[in-house]
C-alpha cells in the first residue's frame, strides 16, 4: 500500500520538485529521483544522510537536520512525509501546517503516520484516527486509509501492531 501511494503520486504530480522529510535510508528519495524529480532528502541521522549521499545521484540533495529545523526554500510539487510525524508528537499538527504551506499549487502531499491507537496505546500527542483528514479538509484527498502496521523493536525484540494512516492529498 505505501509503495502504491508513492507510485500514484509520481504519476499524478505536475511538477518535478520533491521533498522527502524523514528520508531514512533514502529509498523513496532514490525512487523519486529515478522517476525524474529533483529531490531534497531531509533526515536527522548522519548515518542515514551518508547512506543517501552514497547513492551519488545528481538529482538528490541531502540535508542532515531535524525536520522541525528544516528551512523551506520555495514550494515543492511533492512532499513525502513517511512515518516520522509520530516522533514529533504534539508538534506534528503544527508541522503539517508548515508542510501544507510549502506545497506548490496543485502539489501533492504523502503522509504516512502511526496513530495513537494500538501498541503505543492512546499516547498524548499522537494524531488520532481520522484526524489527518480533518487537517487536510480543504485539499482533495486522493487516497486515505487506516490499517494496523506490524512493529518490531530490535532493542527489546518485542512486537506489536500500531494503527497507521496512509494519505495522498492534492492542494487546491
Amino acid at each position: 500500500m505505501a509503495r502504491q501511494i508513492l507510485l500514484d503520486a509520481i504519476k499524478a504530480c505536475e511538477g518535478r520538485t520533491a521533498l522527502d522529510l524523514g528520508a531514512g535510508g533514502g529509498i523513496d528519495s532514490l525512487f523519486m529521483a529515478e522517476s525524474g524529480f529533483n529531490v531534497t532528502a531531509v533526515d536527522i541521522s548522519s548515518e542515514h544522510c551518508n547512506r543517501i549521499k552514497a547513492y551519488n545521484h545528481p538529482n538528490i540533495e541531502v540535508v542532515c537536520c531535524d525536520i522541525r529545523n528544516y528551512e523551506f526554500e520555495g514550494r515543492f510539487d511533492l512532499i513525502n512525509c513517511s512515518f516520522v510525524l509520530h516522533y514529533l508528537k504534539d508538534d506534528a499538527r503544527g508541522f503539517l501546517a508548515n508542510i501544507r504551506e510549502n506545497t506548490a499549487k496543485s502539489g501533492l502531499n504523502i503522509v504516512k503516520v502511526l496513530l495513537g491507537h494500538g501498541y503505543y496505546g492512546h499516547q498524548t500527542g499522537f494524531l488520532l484516527p481520522g484526524e489527518i483528514q480533518q487537517v487536510y479538509a480543504n485539499w482533495e484527498i486522493l487516497h486515505y486509509s487506516e490499517a494496523f502496521k506490524p512493529l518490531r523493536y530490535k532493542s527489546s525484540m518485542t512486537t506489536g501492531k500500531q494503527l497507521a494512516a496512509f494519505m495522498l492529498a492534492k492542494k487546491s
